[in-house]
C-alpha cells in the first residue's frame, strides 16, 4: 500500500479523538490495507503518540499488523517539558535515547518500526547519530532509520555513516522544490521511501485563495475528469505518478476518505495530464 496515515491532527491538534475512536480507525484502516501509521514525539504537545497507545490497549494483536514511524529531534516547549527555555533541534545521543524511550513508553510497544530525524539540526553530528541509530537497532527499539526536511546534500552526509530509509518532505502540487532540487533524484539513487507530508498542501489544493492556487485546482478539475477523480483524489494520483515511489501521508481523521484515496493511488496518470498540473504550478510551459 502506498499510503501511510498520518495522525497528528488525531488528538487535541485537531479532531481530539478517544481512543475507542482510534482504534476504530486503525481496524478501518486494516481493513483497506493501509497499515503505515506517522506519529512525532511532539504532537499534540507530547501526547498523541500516548493516545495512540492507549488505543492499542488490550488489543495487543493489532500491534503486529501496524508500522509505527515516528519522529524526533525538535525540542519544543511545553508545559510538560520544563527544561526547554525555546524550541530548537536536539539530536545528540543522551535526547535522541531519551525520546525513543518516551515514545516507546507512550505507545505501549517494545520497537518503533521506523524512526526519523525530525528536522535539519545545524549541530547534527554524523558519527555522533550513527553509533546512537546503532545503539537502538541493536537493542531492538527501533527496526530502521530515516529523515524528515533534509536537504539532499545533508541527508548524503549522514547517510554516509548510517543507511537511511526514507525521506519525509513536504511535497504536492504547489511546493516542487523536491523535484527539482535533487531530493526525489536521491531518493531513486538510494532507493529510500519518500514520503510526501502536506500531499494537499494544508488543503489549498482544495480552497485555492491566490491566482496560482485557482491555476493548479483547474488544473486538477481538469485532469481528474479524465479519471472520474475529484480534486484532492487528482493530487495523490499525482504524486503516486513519479518513478521515486512518493507514499503520500493522509492527514485525515475521517476514515470515509479512505476508499477514494486508496482508488487515487491505484491510478495510472498520463504523462500529458501529469505535466497539466505541474504547467499550471509553474506558471508557463517547460522549456
Amino acid at each position: 500500500m502506498r499510503l501511510i496515515w498520518g495522525v497528528m491532527r488525531w488528538g487535541v491538534w485537531g479532531a481530539n479523538l478517544k481512543p475507542t475512536q482510534v482504534r476504530s480507525l486503525i481496524e478501518t484502516g486494516l481493513e483497506h490495507g493501509i497499515t503505515d501509521y506517522d506519529h512525532a514525539d511532539i504532537y499534540g504537545g507530547y501526547t498523541t503518540e500516548a493516545l495512540f497507545g492507549d488505543a492499542l490497549e488490550g488489543h495487543s494483536s493489532l500491534r503486529g499488523q501496524l508500522k509505527v514511524i515516528t519522529k524526533c529531534g525538535i525540542a519544543y516547549p511545553h508545559t510538560s517539558q520544563p527544561q526547554l527555555k525555546l524550541k530548537h533541534y536536539n539530536t545528540t545521543a543522551a535526547y535522541m535515547k531519551h525520546r525513543v524511550e518516551e515514545s516507546l513508553r507512550f505507545l505501549r510497544t517494545d520497537y518503533i518500526d521506523r524512526l526519523l530525524i525530525h528536522r535539519p539540526d545545524v549541530l547534527l553530528h554524523g558519527e555522533e547519530v550513527a553509533r546512537t541509530v546503532e545503539d537502538l537497532k541493536q537493542s531492538g527499539k527501533i527496526r530502521s532509520f530515516g529523515v524528515s526536511n533534509f536537504s539532499p546534500a545533508k541527508a548524503e552526509m549522514l547517510h554516509q555513516y548510517t543507511p537511511l530509509e526514507e525521506h519525509q518532505v513536504e511535497i504536492h502540487p504547489l511546493h516542487l522544490e523536491p523535484f527539482e532540487d535533487g531530493t526525489l533524484d536521491q531518493c531513486q539513487q538510494h532507493n529510500w521511501s519518500p514520503t510526501a507530508w502536506s500531499p494537499l498542501a494544508g488543503g489549498k489544493v482544495l480552497s485555492p485563495t491566490t491566482e496560482r492556487e485557482q491555476r493548479v485546482a483547474e488544473a486538477l478539475d481538469q485532469v481528474g475528469a479524465n479519471y472520474n477523480l475529484d480534486r484532492a483524489q487528482t493530487a495523490i494520483a499525482w504524486l503516486i505518478k513519479h518513478p521515486a515511489g512518493i507514499r503520500p501521508i493522509l492527514g485525515t481523521a475521517n476514515a470515509s476518505r479512505l476508499p477514494g484515496m486508496i482508488q487515487a493511488a491505484g491510478t495510472d496518470m498520463d504523462i500529458q495530464d501529469w505535466y497539466t498540473v505541474w504547467t499550471a504550478s509553474t506558471g508557463e510551459k517547460v522549456p
